[in-house]
């Protein structure tokens, strides 16, 4: 007969680990050894950006910090990731595998003057500098000539065009009004053909193939000193470097007027004109492509920080017919003034004020058998243009 006792596990375990304690210690030794190699974590690959007012911040796939830069962003950048992808950029240049990282830097100066303008610097997946570019073209209008100081405060896109990678930037003149979209090779760091000058500031913009004839365009949203307008307009990507249309007093000299496929001028409202606001402007990464409704949208703003007032203006994909929303706090402060008499009716909350404000939106037409040559073009009503 065999006498079978049931012994506990605690007793069991314990006669296992005297029995076998060479391998059991190596087991210990293997597992402590690949928690400290797994918590290492040696990918050195950059796939996200984030950034406070001073320091990008750059990580790789399990959220590790890789590294840090110094710079000097946008207010809102840390709770708007639209902005963060103005400011800076990822894009495997030279197809290994590994990231570069693009960002811009912030405008050199001294207490008494602006000294250099701020550059586009390109680093590589460890954050080694590989190039950097300043721009600093000189051009002038019939008012003034225009300092060569220029802030990179755009970085559009980075694209594959005729054989090469791409950048595609916005520089914006410190000290006046001038602002030009160029485009760097990345490889190199070294400007392309192909910048359109502008006579006022770009906002935001994206690349896309907007009329869908097989070639991407830019869209851009911004403002212009001739008109004292916000702007919409869009242009070939191509290699001519061209002005967009304003007036004589601004427009850019030395170069052709630029036939744009879209321009269009938004007029202020009568609670800007209230304000005595030169001309509206756009709030910084307001602007996107709403595909769900197939319109871009993109939010203006007063310029009274104490009282921040919005109309949500939504342009259809046809870049013709627009929607416009007005904001609660842009309906209070304006019928406000509306019910005590400074401002004329009627009330904002209304179809017949938001015809009003449509009503006044302008359209640059152009003659097909320009070619090129955008400067006979005129500005027209939306019922003129079918």
């Amino acid at each position: 007969l065999v006498d079978i006792k049931k012994q506990k596990l605690v007793v069991r375990s314990g006669k296992f680990v005297i029995k076998n304690w060479a391998g059991v210690v190596f087991a210990i030794l293997l597992t402590m050894l690949l928690t400290y190699f797994f918590a290492l974590d040696f990918d050195d690959n950059p796939v996200s950006l984030t950034a406070d007012l001073n320091t990008l911040y750059v990580k790789n796939k399990n959220g590790k910090l890789l590294w840090t830069k110094n710079g000097v962003f946008p207010e809102d950048v840390r709770m708007n990731s639209h902005i963060v992808f103005g400011t800076c950029h990822l894009i495997d240049i030279n197809n290994d595998g590994k990231n570069e990282v693009l960002y811009r830097s912030s405008i050199k100066s001294t207490s008494l003057n602006i000294h250099e303008g701020s550059e586009i610097i390109c680093c590589s997946h460890k954050g080694d500098m590989l190039w950097t570019y300043t721009f600093s073209d000189t051009v002038s209008s019939e008012r003034e000539k225009l300092e060569s100081f220029y802030g990179i405060n755009l970085i559009l896109d980075t694209i594959f065009t005729n054989n090469q990678k791409c950048l595609f930037a916005n520089a914006t003149n410190v000290n006046s009004f001038s602002s030009a979209i160029f485009r760097l090779d990345l490889q190199t760091g070294k400007r392309l053909p192909g910048t359109l000058w502008c006579s006022g500031f770009t906002v935001d913009g994206l690349i896309k193939d907007v009329d869908n004839d097989g070639k991407r365009d830019i869209l851009a949203v911004g403002v212009d000193n001739g008109f004292e307008d916000i702007v919409i307009f869009v242009f070939d990507i191509d290699t001519l470097t061209s002005v967009r249309p304003s007036t004589k007093e601004y427009s850019i000299k030395g170069f052709p007027a630029a036939k744009l496929k879209t321009y269009i001028r938004l007029a202020k409202t009568d609670y800007d004109n209230y304000l005595g606001i030169r001309m509206s402007s756009i709030e910084l990464g307001s602007f996107y492509d709403d595909m769900s409704e197939s319109k871009y949208v993109f939010k203006t703003t007063s310029s009274d920080p104490k009282k921040p007032a919005h109309l949500w203006i939504k342009i259809d994909y046809n870049l013709k017919d627009f929607d416009v929303i007005v904001d609660n706090q842009y309906r209070v402060i304006s019928d406000t003034l509306v019910a005590h008499g400074k401002l004329n009716l009627p009330y904002t909350d209304t179809k017949e004020y938001v015809d009003i404000y449509k009503s006044k939106i302008l359209y640059w037409h152009v003659s097909a058998s320009q070619g090129l040559d955008g400067k006979n073009g005129k500005w027209v009503k939306r019922e003129e243009l079918e």
